[in-house]
């Protein structure tokens, strides 16, 4: 009987290395990085290219072990993953946004979309020949080769390693991906590592999302409820010398923004917040930053990134007070002190929101 199940579990560990590599082929000796230019069948708008969806292009570093994809979008530091361990027969997907890495794992398994190889046709790309599929529904060739020994065949079911391949992206449309440049090179050894990286299961992803959405409603309640409150008292100076207390301020519609200075969504707002000051210039309101960081590095920060609020620093208390849970959070409060407006996290429509609030408040 033991015979029997050793038997069955090489023959399955067989058919699974068979799906992934090629033993016929020779052996990588050392890495191979590929980079690869995207190809947008339509001519795309400056506002199409600036959203995260666009693709720059795509880099893949692999061995006879490992493959890491990395796709590079237009927006800074983020960076859209894919992980392979051949070894494990495991895929890993995610993304790293400027440091915060995150990865769903599955089990490694063929693509679903249909390819047909077409017979006796061979094309060269790269010094390097490749077998060449069609997708039933495109004329657009996808080529690959198992010159490699590994097979890299992303949503398709074709065999070989992927030169050039084609998708669709429910915004931008139709492109081609296709190799530009093979470079044999040795990698450090952490290139092919996971640590830092947040790693869940499909199912435990499932469970995260469900617990982040239903937290996301909470909060949206929470918010809705601190409407009409009487805002919490404050007596503060900001970086500039300025005084200000919230029973002086009364008459006066309040605009308070908190933020700190590593928020990327609040540095995102920021140009919409200075659009809305300056809107409501020689009016009747006051607009106040309340940053968590010290002065020095306000200072600093506004270097690079000018935010024409008056800005107090240090106020976690006073965040605290107004029960801030989450960055960053706007808040208007009206001529009598009772807050009408409490919004958490960005919003691209932030400045038109505010707008329609003070202007309402104005009248």
């Amino acid at each position: 009987m033991k015979k029997i199940v050793s038997l069955y579990f090489l023959l399955v560990c067989t058919t699974l290395l068979s799906q992934w590599k090629y033993p016929s082929a020779p052996k990588i000796p050392n890495d191979i990085v590929i980079t690869y230019a995207v190809q947008y069948d339509r001519v795309l708008t400056d506002k199409e290219k600036a959203s995260n969806r666009f693709m720059q292009s795509i880099v893949v570093a692999f061995n006879n072990d490992y493959l890491l994809e990395k796709t590079f979008t237009n927006t800074l530091g983020s960076e859209r993953i894919l992980y392979v361990d051949y070894k494990k027969n495991r895929m890993y997907a995610g993304i790293n946004y400027k440091g915060k890495k995150s990865l769903v794992y599955q089990n490694l398994k063929a693509g679903k979309t249909v390819t047909n190889l077409i017979p006796n046709e061979k094309i060269n790309l790269l010094n390097t020949s490749c077998d060449v599929y069609e997708k039933p529904t495109s004329s657009k060739k996808i080529l690959t080769t198992k010159a490699f020994g590994i097979r890299y065949s992303k949503k398709f079911n074709c065999e070989g390693f992927l030169l050039q391949y084609m998708g669709k992206d429910k915004y931008l449309g139709s492109y081609t991906v296709t190799a530009t440049k093979i470079d044999h090179v040795k990698l450090p050894e952490n290139v092919f590592s996971l640590d830092g990286y947040s790693i869940r299961s499909k199912e435990e992803q499932k469970a995260y999302n469900k617990a982040l959405k239903e937290r996301k409603a909470s909060q949206k309640i929470s918010e809705s409820e601190k409407l009409g409150l009487e805002a919490p008292a404050f007596s503060v100076r900001s970086i500039n010398g300025k005084k200000f207390k919230s029973k002086n301020l009364k008459g006066k519609v309040i605009v308070v923004n908190f933020w700190f200075i590593k928020c990327n969504p609040c540095i995102k707002e920021m140009p919409e917040l200075n659009n809305l000051k300056h809107e409501f210039a020689g009016k009747n309101v006051e607009f106040l930053a309340f940053a968590l960081d010290e002065e020095y590095k306000i200072a600093n920060f506004l270097k690079k990134h000018p935010f024409d609020y008056d800005i107090i620093e240090e106020s976690r208390y006073i965040a605290q007070k107004f029960g801030v849970k989450s960055y960053p959070t706007n808040i208007i409060i009206d001529q009598d002190g009772k807050i009408e407006y409490y919004k958490s996290a960005y919003n691209s429509r932030i400045y038109n929101a505010m707008k329609y609030k003070i202007e309402k408040l104005l009248k």
